[in-house]
């Protein structure tokens, strides 16, 4: 009965089962497609299609009727929230957190030493001040910078005949043996007792030759690195040596008072020769590739044919400076003209002129295929020469390379700091990017500093015989104060509100009016060498130290004597007021301490010391809380005016510390000097 009532079943009730299902089919997909894509996107993930169920799978729909289909709104999926970078603020330096201080940056790369090609012509080698900078050279451009032997002052650079090695002599005495490739120290070479002044190479790269200022050449076995002679020229320092092309005899020049070029037997260490009577302070000396004679530079390139002794030239121009082809076929030279020359050593007529060099050229250094030639400028830059298209190729900026710093000062925040150096070049630092923003030459005088107005809109330097005030943001000039200065002004500063502005000679110390030009005071009573002057904070009071070991007061208006306060300090080099005026404080050259005084009694205060040489320079923190000092011995010592506590010692300076300065917010103390860098000292962030 049962199979009986299904097999009876119509065509039309088939039919509306049919349509049932269909319809609970067309349903069922809606309802997927309403989804927010989540089950989905899951089953995407994990590799399972999203198709239709099949007809055949579906089962027998229930009594119960459908539920209405809900469309779901579709959500954008999230994005990911960044984590936002801590912002680090600084902090000031104090006396609770000084430990921290170390050294976060510096500025600048020092001052140049002598260049060197590796033998491929791939690397131009360029000791500094602050470390071995190695350039990569395609042979068009130079790229990848590296820095080796950091914070080492080196002098020269030579690479082995294979190139796996660099060579450098530092300030320290030592001789550097630093791996071209991973750029790790190898190995020191010690013995001399001051600069390593010159180095040279033999040919098969088995021993090299060291000149220093200690008086003595020293000869070393580069296989073993052990010292084989030990030769003294005379009293002179040594300036240059040069092994022979066969490595048997080797030449050098020693320095005043013997002004004397000699020859050495190798093995020996005994001389063989010597000539005197080359005036000139140069005086480096080569082998001519022929290994027949030896080249000195006197001015003039003078030949030295030391089997019979003849001296003669054939040039008869100046040259500053020269260097050989490796074939010896063609002498490279300068002249007065600032060109480079090259002439044939065959008729000494000259072959080739480069010219429209921007500055003069100090150095010369050639590849050992004789195609590319770098000259190092006195603005210390540095060009490349294709000398067979005569063409430049390439250079390297010399913003970052300078003389001794001078002077340093943080205006008018303490991202952008004003440096001076030997050369009389002025340049605005970026202390965040550490990079240069402005530079301009502003004044002649070696041993000048330079002072910057309180609103930061105006600098003072010594130009030629005068005062000269120069527009800080323009860098043009805007006057010249009237009146000739002496030769040695050693120290320019303004007064607080910018109305006058100091400096000090040989034994005299002159007040201009800044808008005027006219000179307001002329101020005598020193006996020795103004070093330092610096105005109170309230413009009435400048105060003045002095080579004679005084420290004056004098009425700024009047120019009267208030008080001299030391006057037996021995070579007073800086005096400064606290910012709040409340004291002031002296450093002293032969004494090698610092005196702080408190203004209302002059009643001294404290008497700082643990230098071992002269205390050249002093800042206050911008709350008057620290004294700062940096010495000639490469120190910086940081005391508390509270009690007179030392509380740091720095040594990061690889010369003389000549300028140093808090900065406005005290959170960075700048150091600078003989190595020609900035150096920057803040508070450690590290727990």
């Amino acid at each position: 009965m049962h199979k009986k009532q299904i097999s009876l079943l119509g065509h039309g009730q088939v039919q509306s089962r049919i349509l049932i299902i269909v319809v609970l089919l067309i349903l069922f997909s809606t309802s997927l497609l309403g989804c927010t894509g989540e089950s989905s996107q899951q089953s995407m993930s994990k590799g399972e299609a999203t198709s239709t169920m099949p007809a055949d799978n579906t089962a027998e729909p229930s009594n119960t009727p459908p539920k209405p289909t809900q469309t779901k709104t579709l959500s954008p999926t999230p994005t990911p929230t960044a984590t936002p970078t801590k912002v680090v603020t600084p902090q000031p330096i104090t006396e609770e957190n000084i430990g921290k201080l170390e050294l976060t940056g510096m500025l600048g790369k020092g001052s140049l030493g002598t260049v060197a090609w590796s033998p491929d012509g791939a690397t131009l080698a360029v000791p500094t001040s602050t470390g071995l900078y190695c350039y990569s050279f395609d042979g068009k451009k130079f790229s990848e910078e590296r820095l080796l032997a950091k914070g080492k002052f080196l002098i020269n650079a030579l690479f082995s005949p294979d190139g796996k090695l660099i060579y450098s002599g530092s300030r320290d005495g030592k001789i550097f043996i630093v791996n071209s490739f991973s750029g790790r120290v190898e190995a020191l070479l010690e013995g001399h007792e001051d600069e390593v002044s010159t180095i040279s190479i033999t040919n098969d790269g088995s021993k090299l030759a060291s000149g220093s200022r200690d008086h003595t050449i020293r000869i070393w076995d580069l296989s073993t690195r052990e010292q084989l002679q030990v030769i003294t020229p005379g009293r002179g320092f040594v300036l240059s040596v040069s092994f022979s092309p066969d490595g048997s005899k080797l030449a050098s020049s020693t320095a005043y008072p013997e002004l004397t070029v000699h020859l050495w037997d190798v093995e020996t260490g005994l001389e063989i020769q010597k000539i005197q009577g080359c005036e000139d302070y140069d005086r480096e000396v080569q082998f001519n590739p022929d290994g027949k004679t030896i080249v000195v530079n006197c001015g003039i390139p003078l030949f030295w044919e030391f089997g019979s002794g003849n001296v003669w030239s054939p040039i008869k121009s100046w040259a500053g400076t020269y260097v050989f082809t490796p074939d010896g076929k063609e002498l490279i030279s300068t002249r007065e003209d600032q060109a480079i020359v090259v002439r044939n050593t065959s008729n000494w007529e000259e072959k080739k002129v480069i010219s429209g060099l921007p500055n003069a050229v100090k150095q010369l250094s050639i590849t050992q295929d004789g195609v590319y030639l770098a000259a190092v400028l006195i603005d210390n830059s540095i060009n490349v020469w294709n000398l067979n298209k005569g063409l430049v190729l390439d250079s390297i900026s010399g913003s970052c390379f300078g003389d001794w710093i001078n002077f340093i000062e943080f205006k008018p925040d303490y991202n952008l700091l004003y440096t001076a150096d030997y050369s009389g070049e002025i340049k605005f630092w970026s202390v965040h990017q550490q990079n240069i923003t402005k530079q301009f030459s502003a004044y002649v005088y070696m041993n000048n500093k330079l002072a910057v107005s309180s609103s930061s809109n105006e600098i003072a330097t010594a130009y030629n015989d005068r005062i000269a005030i120069w527009s800080a943001t323009s860098a043009k000039l805007i006057r010249l104060m009237n009146g000739a200065i002496d030769e040695y002004t050693s120290e320019i500063d303004f007064s607080p509100d910018g109305k006058l502005v100091a400096a000090g000679d040989k034994n005299k110390i002159h007040l201009w009016d800044t808008k005027t030009g006219a000179e307001s005071l002329t101020i005598r009573g020193n006996l020795g060498m103004v070093w330092s002057v610096d105005f109170s904070p309230d413009n009435l009071t400048l105060a003045s130290g002095s080579l004679d070991g005084s420290v004056k007061l004098w009425d700024a208006n009047t120019g009267y004597l208030i008080r001299t306060v030391g006057s037996k300090l021995s070579d007073v080099r800086d005096v400064s007021f606290s910012p709040g005026g409340e004291l002031l404080a002296a450093a002293t050259a032969d004494g090698r301490n610092v005196i702080v005084w408190d203004t209302l009694g002059f009643q001294e205060v404290f008497k700082l010391g643990g230098f071992y040489d002269w205390v050249n320079c002093l800042s206050f923190s911008p709350d008057g809380m620290l004294l700062a000092a940096g010495s000639s011995d490469g120190t910086v010592r940081i005391w508390s005016l509270d009690d007179g506590e030392e509380l740091a010692f720095l040594r990061g300076q690889e010369s003389k510390v000549i300028d140093i300065n808090f900065s406005p917010d005290g959170t960075i103390l700048a150091t600078a000097g003989g190595d020609s860098a900035v150096r920057l000292w803040k508070i450690s962030n590290t727990p």
